[in-house]
Formats: structure tokens, sequence, C-alpha cells
């Protein structure tokens, strides 16, 4: 999880033309953005990136990537869903098709310190809303809901909600063929 986590975390830093597709979410037009509340809380990124991956332009998965900085305190909120499926996308379990994680690294300068990851779980379902996308402009918004536990489920659960708007850029990935 904590790997697959960090590879998107990573393409981050490396850094969808239909009309309404489905009510609630912003317009096309503009920046890229992301509100987000954290358990009723407005939670205002410092960056927000949106990173279409997959072994085609065509198809894939939409990783929406927003990270805070306090200091040497690091929060990271990575929503995935399935590209370019339209309308409410399920976000469950990390290794299902649509989730979203909710990560705290207390301290980046020492990172053998444990981070704290939250993710969206299927017997607390979430959803996404893809509501516009443009794939001649590389531009997706909607809106999000999620409830987050970690694992195992020993602490409180974080409640994540927001709108976004975000210009994506694709990054093809490679499969190998299975050796014998």
């Amino acid at each position: 999880m904590q790997l697959r986590t960090a590879v998107l975390a990573a393409a981050f830093t490396a850094t969808l033309a239909c009309g309404n597709d489905a009510p609630g979410g912003p317009s096309l037009e503009g920046t890229s953005f992301l509100d987000a509340t954290l358990d009723g809380q407005a939670w205002v990124p410092d960056t927000v990136a949106g990173i279409m991956y997959g072994t085609s332009p065509d198809s894939g998965y939409l990783a929406i990537i927003a990270g805070r900085f306090e200091g040497a305190r690091q929060e990271t909120l990575i929503i995935c869903i399935p590209f370019q499926q339209r309308g409410d996308v399920a976000l469950g379990h990390f290794t299902k098709a649509g989730n979203g994680v909710y990560q705290v690294i207390p301290d980046t300068a020492v990172l053998a310190r444990p981070f704290l990851t939250y993710t969206s779980r299927d017997e607390y379902l979430g959803y996404l809303t893809l509501a516009r996308l443009s794939l001649g402009d590389s531009v997706a918004t909607g809106r999000f809901s999620f409830q987050a536990a970690t694992s195992p489920d020993t602490t409180a659960h974080r409640a994540v909600t927001g709108s976004f708007r975000v210009r994506y850029r694709f990054q093809q990935i490679y499969t190998l063929d299975a050796v014998p």
C-alpha cells in the first residue's frame, strides 16, 4: 500500500471533449484546484496535480494528488479512479479501481518514522463524481466524499469531502509479459 502511494506521490513531483456529463462539479474553465474538508475543517493544499496513467491515453487511471506542507510535516490526499468512467465511481479498498488515501508524514527529515495512512474502505464506501471531462484539454472536474480508516482499523476515521478541477498529464506505463 505504501509503495503504491509512494509511486503516485513520486509521479506527482515529476509531473479528460465532453460537456456536462454529471451534475455538481466545477466548470472546465480555470486553473487546477482542490477544495477539501477533513473532518469538517477546511483542508487547503499547497499543490494539486493530475496524472492519467495507463498503457494508452484512452484507458487507465486518473490520480488526483494534493499536498500540504507545514514545516517538515507533509499531508497528502490521493484519489484514484478508472479513466474515463464518468458519473459516480465508488471509492473503496485500495485494491479496487476507485480509492482514496489521506496520508500524514510527521517529519519528512526522518523518513524512518511510520507514516499515518488512512484509506477508503469497502465497509464505508465513498464516491467520486466525475462531472465534466474535456479530453482535448486534459481537464477533469468533480466532487468526492469518503470515510478513511487505518489498517488495521484502530484509530478514529477521517471524513474527507471536496471538489476539484484538475488539468492532468498522461504518463504511459508498460507491462512485462510473464516469464515461463
